[in-house]
């Protein structure tokens, strides 16, 4: 089953900072969903200078991309914003 996940569980999870081994386990397991409300939100919050996001080059965004297929729009959505 995928989980749809919270936007704390993504940004986490993109920063390396996700410490809980079994919803890392879940995660990759089952696949997850990423709603466009927390890309939004992310991307508002790193155009206020409030929350920090990786390069697109970085290990971090590649790891989102794996997880979720529309997880890579978050890195694109902040460049826009």
């Amino acid at each position: 089953m995928r989980r749809l996940l919270d936007t704390c569980i993504i940004y986490d999870w993109m920063m390396g900072t996700l410490a809980h081994r079994q919803t890392i386990q879940l995660i990759e397991q089952s696949g997850a969903f990423v709603s466009a409300v927390s890309v939004w939100e992310m991307a508002i919050k790193h155009g206020l200078g409030k929350m920090p996001l990786p390069s697109r080059n970085s290990a971090q965004y590649a790891a989102v991309a794996a997880i979720a297929p529309v997880a890579h729009r978050i890195a694109q959505a902040r460049r826009v914003l």
